[in-house]
């Protein structure tokens, strides 16, 4: 089948006067829910109950079991709790654990078990020696080298 080119024209002229198009969107169960989700909210604060809202939506068309609607309506809140607390509660840092001092170590030479006493003495003494700040030896300096410290470049 072949057209003229006056046919063509004609149908492109017809295309181009058809109206916009609107694509309708269809909503499944649980989108349509989310919609009206502020407004089931509001019915159950003034009383009504999800089995009255889902026999409602049943009668306006909209099947739903109280059962789904409740389960809906309690997955959206889950949902929009989750994103309420990511934006108003940020992570608090990670803290580091703070780890005991060393426990001191028996002298292996004895091999007799420490007494209660000693044990005591034992543990002031670590808790001294921790505390204790470090001595230095005195020494003289007898050769002509000279020490730099540990800021300086060599």
């Amino acid at each position: 089948m072949s057209f003229s080119k006056d046919q063509i024209l004609e149908i492109e002229r017809k295309l181009a006067e058809l109206p916009v198009h609107e694509k309708t969107e269809n909503l499944n169960k649980l989108e349509s829910v989310q919609l009206i989700q502020s407004t089931i909210r509001n019915l159950k604060t003034r009383g009504y109950t999800n089995p009255m809202i889902a026999d409602f939506l049943s009668k306006e068309g909209f099947d739903i079991t109280p059962q789904l609607l409740t389960s809906y309506l309690s997955m959206l809140q889950k949902k929009r709790g989750k994103r309420i607390k990511k934006i108003a509660k940020p992570k608090a840092p990670a803290t580091h654990a703070v780890l005991p001092p060393p426990t001191p170590v028996s002298d292996t030479k004895n091999d007799k078990k420490p007494s209660q006493n000693n044990s005591n003495n034992i543990e002031k003494n670590t808790v001294q020696k921790q505390t204790e700040p470090y001595k230095t030896a005195n020494m003289t300096n007898t050769s002509n080298f000279t020490s730099l410290t540990d800021t300086e470049k060599l």
